[in-house]
């Protein structure tokens, strides 16, 4: 096949690496806070970092490899050598929150980025190759009880239309479901994963080539932050050649009306 065929074949697939994204989100806003460290090192290396999923906290990240699996037979398998070949990176759709501040940046001195669906995804997917296909996926968190979500990875059948025969497939949609206690995180990830030949599964994280100042459509500081370190991050970050936006949210600025007795 020719250059431009692959690549025809490769985007006439790729909608369905989107996992619970409908087609015209493209454009959807996403956010992520760093703490001003993770970011600068971003900015130094300028690439992206996606770290395996298995250290997720939450006991039921990646609950389809801690269950019980058997053959119909009623063979034991062990799923636990499979969790290695996969890894991820959490955004949101929420733009402001009190809650996301207060646990992702308990010190005052994380950031925030903004970025796009769309922008996102190209920092895994490439367009030129099949690699894709098999490795690269984004998806937005569904949210269940936690019966449902027992019920969902349990059933074989499941009739979702990303799902194929393939175990890595029901795998990465495993990936996608939380319990409603998380409901508030509004989750939006992205996933890669590797296969057993591959060096990735010795390695704890994977990382990928990016320009931030293509990705990071803004940069903002946390809304606690007091002025002195507002102009040290600010010029730091511009000192890593990042030429976008910067700015503090105003989360917490006081706003006062006139009243008039």
């Amino acid at each position: 096949m020719t250059q431009a065929e692959i690549e025809s074949e490769v985007a006439r697939f790729k909608p369905q690496h989107k996992l619970y994204i409908d087609q015209n989100d493209d454009k959807t806003p996403l956010y992520r806070v760093f703490p001003l460290d993770s970011l600068l090192e971003v900015l130094i290396e300028n690439k992206l970092t996606l770290v395996k999923t298995k250290f997720w906290e939450d006991p039921y990240e990646n609950y389809i490899f801690k269950c019980n699996w058997a053959m119909q037979d009623g063979t034991r398998i062990d799923p636990a050598g499979m969790i290695d070949h996969f890894f991820g990176q959490c955004w949101t759709i929420t733009e402001e929150s009190d809650a996301l501040w207060r646990i992702y940046s308990p010190d005052t001195k994380s950031v925030r980025v903004k970025t796009s669906l769309n922008k996102l995804f190209g920092v895994i997917f490439d367009d030129h190759t099949y690699n894709s296909l098999t490795n690269s996926f984004i998806g937005r968190v569904q949210y269940d009880t936690k019966t449902n979500i027992q019920n969902h990875i349990s059933n074989s059948n499941n009739p979702h239309p990303i799902i194929t025969d393939t175990s890595a497939q029901i795998m990465i949609d495993a990936h996608l479901w939380k319990r409603n206690e998380f409901k508030h995180e509004k989750e939006v990830r992205i996933l890669h994963t590797c296969d057993s030949h591959s060096p990735l599964v010795k390695q704890p994280v994977v990382k990928f080539d990016i320009n931030p100042n293509d990705l990071f459509e803004e940069i903002t500081l946390d809304p606690r932050i007091n002025g002195r370190f507002e102009a040290i991050y600010t010029e730091t970050i511009r000192r890593m050649g990042y030429t976008g936006t910067i700015n503090k949210s105003e989360l917490y600025k006081l706003d006062p009306v006139n009243i008039t007795i």
